[in-house]
Order: C-alpha cells, then structure tokens, then sequence
C-alpha cells in the first residue's frame, strides 16, 4: 500500500455513497414503520369507537322495541315478562329488568344472576350520581347519559345499559354485553395490519428509491463541498485542514516514520507587491505542478499564501534528492504572462514517527524550523531534541512575558561610554535584562523577539523609559546628571503610542534636555522612513538625541543617514572586536568612522576588549568607546560608585581634563 492510498483509505468514495445510502434507507423505512403503526392504531381505535356507536344504537333501538312490546299487551303477563328478553334483536348476551306490582322481574340471556345483581348495584350507584346532580326529582331516565347509553364495567367485561320507561311498567331497565374489543381483534387488527405491511413493503421500495437519489445528490454535493474545505483554491492541492485531518488519520498505519517539510517561496510577497496577486497565482501553480513532478508518493500541498507542504514517509530513502531538486528550481526563470521569476526557497523539516506524536507539535516544529531557515538564510534547517527544548523554554517565557511587566520583573543594567581620547565618562547605556522568579536573569537575544510579536510591543519601550527615569531621578538625588541611552525599534516610533508618550512626559518636565537618547536598533525590513524621520525631528526638539545602533549589520544603516537626523553612530561589535586580527574589520571599521566624522556625527566603536583596539580606534578617530576594557554592564545602584572611582583614575591619568569630572 502506497502511502497517499492509506492515508486516503477513509476517503473511499464508493463506500461513503454506500454508508449514505443505507443510512437514508433505513432512516426513511424507520419513518413509515412509524406511521405504519400509528394508522393500525389509530384504525383499531376508531373501530372500536364506530362499534361503540353501533351498540348504542342497538340497544337504543331495543330499548323502544321492548317497550313497544310490553305497552302493546293486554294484561300482566308475567310469562311475557320473563321472555321479553327474546325480542331484543341481538346476539349478545343480555337482560331486561322489569318492575310488576312491586315486584322486579328479570329476563336473562347467558348472564349470571350474581352478575345481574352485581351490575344492577353499580348502576344503581350511577344513577344515584346522575340524580344528585339534577336539582329536581322529575328527570328522563331515558337520557342518561346525554340520551346515549352507557357502559358499566363489571368482572373484566363491559355492558351497555339504558333506562327506558314503559307507560304500564315505569322504568326498564335493558342491558346488553359489549363485545366489540373481540371483534375488533377478529376482523379489524388483521385487515389493519395486512395493509400495513403493505405500506410499509411500498415504503421499502419507495425508500430505496429515495435513498439512491439523495445519496447520489447528497454525495456529489458532498465531494464539492470537500474540494472547497480541503484544496487550496489557486492551485488545486491539499490546504492546512487537509493536511491536519491527514496526520490526526496517520496513526492509523502501521508503524512508520514521517517526514513533514514546510517549502517557503521567500521572495513571492514582493514578487505580488509589484505584479499584483493573478501573477503571483499562477507562479504558486507553476511552482506546484514543478514540485509535485518529483515529490512522487508524498502528499503535496499548501498551507498557506506562499508555503507549500510534503508529507512522505521516509521508507524510499529519495528526501536528499528530492530537496536537490526544489533547489534547483531557485536556478530556472518561471514565466508568469511574460514577467519573469526566479524562487528563492526556505525548508523547514521535521521527521517523527506515526506512533509516537500529535499533530499540533508536528506543525509548531515545522513551522518553527522554517522561521529560523528564513531567519538565518540556511536554506533547510531540522527540527531536533535540541530545538525542542529551545522551543519549550520560549514557549514558558512567551506565557510569562504578559505579566511580566506587571510583576516588575524587568531591570536595567547600565553599561558606561568611554571618551576615548580624555577617558571621561560620556553617558551610559540602559541594557534591559528580564528577573524571571523561576529562571533567573534572561538577557535580551532570548525573549526581545518575542515582545516584538507579544501583545506588550506597543508600549514595551515606553516601560524601559519609565525605569530609566526612576534610575535618573535616583542619580540625581545623589548629584550625578549623566546622559542614558535606550534602545528602541524603528517599529515602535513608527507608532504613536511611544512619541505620545515621550511628549506627555516632556510636557510635565519628567524629561530634561540631553538627559535621554535614543538609539535605533537595525532591521531588515525599514519603516516608512519619512514618518520615522518625522518622529526623530520631534523628539529632536524635545532635547532627545538619536543614535544608529548595529551600524553596518543591517540593509537600511545609509538610509538612515541620509533622511534621518542622526547624532552618532555605534559600529557593531562584530567589526570591533576583531578588528586587530581581521584586516577585514580593521578597513569596515576605519570607512565607518571616517563616514561619521564627515557626516559630522560621533563615532562609537562597541566590544572594546583591549587596549591595542582602543589605540587603533583613537588613531582612526573614534570618539566613543564602549565594552569589557572599561566595564561590563553593571546594576544601577552601582554605577554612582563606579563614576567616582574611574573619575578618581581619570584625573590621575589626565588632571589637566576637566572633562573627566562628570559628578558634583
């Protein structure tokens, strides 16, 4: 078995159709069973309320014969009496009950005395209850029973009765046993239950016929309606929810490990910003019909606007091949109506096995492993033991990070800027670390990538400014004024929740003039840089200067140069730090301080270890030195005793440099 056919195996259309139609069948015959039995009901019931009336009449009718009888004769005859019974028309059993001067004679037809008396008694108790209800003694025996008869119950069996009244007797009472229950089940239960299993053989019949239709509609429907659910709409394949609902059905093969890789056209967003999403569609079929041309058994798909997946299992031993030929795709020109593309492709992996993994894992995995594929422009990067631990203790941070700020738990620690050439002290700058009461100190390459993507971005940099404050307001309680650098991305000041809040807190004089710089961290996708430049210029007035920070690692550090007012500019410690073994770095690092002299801007070199580095960067004239040759970052409440104990030795090296005195 092949594996898309045992993944597929729930899919077989042939016995969904199937499975539907047996169920609408016996749905529908369970419908006319139902009725069925309600008309046979319905039909025993209204039999017996027909016979009911047919009694009635009856006995009505023999009511008047009797008395007809009895009026008609000449004398008493008391043998008349006692055979009056004979001129009741009926086959059933019964009695006549007659009063002759005082006496109470009775004519029976196949029921006991003893019964007779039994149900005289609770005829008696009727009429008693018939009499209290009536206001006056003068009544119409003969309308009991609103002028119908009535039925009294008496050992298991019914009888009809009625009162009628003889001009030479008074009232005779007449009484005929009710058998119509055993007629019914004689002749109308079997008439009644022949036409129903006649129904419901029709309804077998009309149900299959109804069960094939719908089932046939029904499936179509339902085919057309899993194309639209579970294929992407561009390119026909597998989406997201198929992909999900395959890999919750996996465990139902037999052991056997997977592979599941996530293929990223990197370059398709701007390839759609310029050409427009039709073309950006058909190079997503394009690149499909090229990929699924070699991904022979696996299980192609899309999972989202621009990353495909392959799910295969790893038994054939071709994935090494396999991505071989994705990437040579990155080398061929697509055509998409004349304007031509080449993919640029990022694989994020992960290998698992079907008994022992659960589909929202395999995902998250995948899924991470692309995003650092991307990230570090590696092309294909696995998931292992290793980043799953990573991913774990990420995980636990990004759940802590919301409260994080509340509980107080983020810190400054202050690292000092060194006047290369006097040796004074320039300002520091504010490093935030993260207090976690579980794990510790956290320093910022491990979680700063997840505020940028948490629900506390927004005013994340406005937190930072309120601590620094808070350590200012301290230091110049004690007499220090020292100038303090935060560092903040382009995208928070390309909001306006952070300059918001820095004008708030320079109106109310929370923020001095050269008190507080600003630092713009490098990314690789700018901001709007007129609305950045913009925000720069108002901060400017406020007194609040901008450095680059990470000069010369990002695409964007010139631009910034050119459009945005720029005080200094910090050379990254990747040049700095190797620049006396690097000729490299020495030259990278030499053409940046030139540029900022020219620019007229400060030079800050980071990562300075030595004191050889140090001469070379006064030499090439760098102004501002910062890193371990001169001190780690340090808490706040330690950099007030720091300053006066490098004052003291900058004196002693330069007495002559009023500079170096920075305190009070």
């Amino acid at each position: 078995m092949s594996f898309v056919n045992g993944v597929n195996k729930s899919y077989d259309d042939k016995l969904s159709e199937k499975s539907l139609r047996r169920r609408i069948f016996f749905g529908c015959l369970f419908i006319t069973s139902i009725i069925s039995l309600l008309f046979v009901i319905e039909g025993y019931d209204s039999a017996i309320d027909f016979g009911h009336r047919v009694e009635g009449s009856q006995l009505h009718e023999n009511a008047e014969h009797v008395i007809e009888v009895l009026d008609s004769s000449s004398n008493d005859n008391n043998e008349l009496l006692h055979s009056i019974v004979d001129h009741l028309h009926t086959t059933n059993e019964s009695a006549v009950i007659v009063k002759n001067n005082g006496n109470i004679i009775q004519s029976v037809e196949g029921i006991g005395l003893d019964k007779i008396n039994d149900i005289i008694s609770l005829i008696d108790v009727e009429s008693t209850k018939h009499h209290s209800s009536n206001k006056t003694e003068s009544h119409d025996h003969s309308s009991m029973c609103d002028g119908e008869f009535c039925l009294v119950e008496c050992g298991g069996e019914e009888f009809n009765w009625m009162i009628h009244q003889s001009k030479k007797y008074g009232d005779v009472l007449i009484i005929q046993k009710h058998n119509l229950i055993s007629a019914a089940k004689d002749y109308v239960i079997p008439r009644m239950l022949t036409s129903a299993v006649v129904v419901v053989w029709l309804a077998s019949w009309f149900s299959f016929g109804i069960a094939v239709i719908l089932s046939k509609f029904i499936g179509k429907y339902h085919q057309s309606l899993k194309i639209h659910v579970f294929n992407d709409r561009v390119t026909g394949l597998l989406n997201e929810k198929a992909l999900i609902d395959k890999l919750y059905k996996i465990t139902d093969i037999d052991d056997m490990r997977y592979y599941l890789a996530f293929i990223s056209i990197d370059n398709i967003n701007e390839f759609q910003f310029l050409h427009g999403i039709e073309l950006r569609d058909l190079i997503m079929k394009k690149v499909s019909l090229s990929i699924g041309a070699f991904s022979g058994d696996g299980l192609l798909g899309v999972y989202n606007h621009n990353t495909f997946f392959l799910l295969v299992n790893t038994h054939d031993n071709k994935l090494d091949k396999l991505k071989e030929n994705i990437f040579l795709l990155s080398k061929s020109c697509l055509d998409a109506a004349g304007v031509k593309f080449s993919p640029v492709f990022s694989i994020g992996e992960k290998y698992f096995d079907s008994n022992d993994f659960t589909p929202n894992d395999v995902l998250g995995n995948a899924a991470y492993a692309l995003e650092i594929a991307q990230k570090t422009r590696s092309k294909v990067f696995t998931y292992d033991d290793k980043n799953s631990e990573e991913m774990l203790f990420k995980s636990e941070l990004y759940n802590d990070l919301l409260n994080a700020i509340s509980n107080n738990e983020f810190v400054l620690y202050f690292q000092p800027k060194i006047n290369i050439r006097t040796k004074a002290i320039s300002g520091v700058e504010a490093l935030v670390r993260w207090k976690h009461p579980k794990k510790g100190i956290i320093y910022p390459d491990q979680f700063l990538d997840l505020v940028e993507k948490s629900s506390i971005a927004n005013f994340f940099s406005s937190h930072i400014v309120d601590l620094a404050l808070v350590q200012i307001n301290e230091w110049n309680s004690l007499g220090l004024e020292i100038n303090v650098a935060i560092n903040v991305s382009p995208n928070d000041l390309d909001g306006e929740t952070f300059i918001n809040y820095i004008s708030k807190l320079h109106s109310n004089g929370a923020i001095k003039p050269s008190m507080l710089d600003v630092e713009l961290t490098e990314i690789a996708n700018s901001v709007c840089i007129k609305k950045l430049a913009t925000v720069l210029y108002k901060l400017r007035d406020m007194g609040i200067r901008c450095s680059i920070d990470d000069f010369g690692t990002g695409m964007g550090s010139l631009t910034y140069l050119k459009d945005i007012p720029v005080h200094a500019v910090k050379i990254d410690r990747s040049f700095v730090q190797d620049m006396d073994v690097n000729p490299t770095s020495y030259a990278i690092t030499d053409a940046t301080v030139r540029l900022a002299n020219r620019l007229g801007c400060l030079a800050i070199a980071e990562g300075i270890e030595n004191e050889y580095i140090e001469k070379e960067l006064l030499k090439i004239g760098c102004d501002i030195g910062q890193g371990y040759l001169y001190s780690k970052p340090i808490p706040g409440n330690e950099v007030f005793d720091f300053i006066i104990e490098h004052n003291e030795k900058c004196i002693f090296l330069n007495n002559e440099s009023k500079d170096a005195l920075v305190c009070k």
